[in-house]
């Protein structure tokens, strides 16, 4: 990576393509990263392992997210994710240190493998009318500050496994009708859950 190019990034907003891994591994870059609006896609590794913090805005517009794009990136105090969103990838925010609340937007189908892994919500809320089918393995994986009670959408099928792995103060999870695989470890170690509902159209746990 780029580890002698330091300071603080800034983008001009005009900018309408990022090319893939083009800020990874740029350790020294800094301060509050602004995405210009024009932005279609974050291609994969696009800022893997740099130093940001602030507020990170995805702005309106951006549909896809690709393979550890912000992966170990910083430690950004809140993320804030379009409405416009439909595709995120492996490890896409994995080791950010974001902190309080997180919005599923509505047009998410899929939570890659340890989409989320590692960060510091407190509450996870999905939007109306989401279209969420399947939760990858270790998707929330390790996010020890989850507290508030989790409501999975109406149409999830799938819970991958160590889906919620380590959620240690999670007080609630709702599963709705219609999950039908809940993989092996789950909900491991979520010692502040005190009930679960299995629904009826589970057909395997892990």
């Amino acid at each position: 990576g780029c580890s002698s190019l330091a300071g603080t990034l800034s983008l001009p907003e005009s900018l309408e393509e990022i090319e893939g891994g083009c800020f990874g591994g740029c350790s020294m870059l800094k301060g509050t990263l602004t995405l210009p609006s024009k932005l279609k896609k974050i291609p994969s590794q696009c800022f893997f392992a740099c130093n940001f913090s602030g507020d990170l805005i995805i702005p309106e517009g951006v549909v896809e997210i690709g393979d550890w794009a912000f992966c170990e990136a910083g430690q950004f105090k809140s993320l804030s994710l379009p409405n416009s969103l439909k595709a995120l990838g492996n490890k896409s925010f994995q080791y950010c240190g974001i902190q309080g609340e997180l919005i599923i937007p509505s047009q998410i189908q899929s939570i890659p493998e340890k989409c989320f892994d590692g960060n510091q919500f407190t509450s996870i809320i999905f939007a109306e009318n989401s279209e969420l089918v399947q939760i990858g393995q270790d998707a929330f994986n390790d996010n020890r500050r989850l507290s508030e009670p989790v409501i999975l959408p109406d149409g999830v099928i799938t819970i991958g496994a160590s889906a919620f792995y380590y959620c240690k103060n999670l007080s609630e999870v709702k599963i709705p009708e219609g999950v039908k695989t809940i993989g092996k470890y789950a909900f491991y170690n979520c010692a502040g859950i005190e009930k679960v509902v299995i629904p009826t159209t589970v057909k395997s746990i892990g």
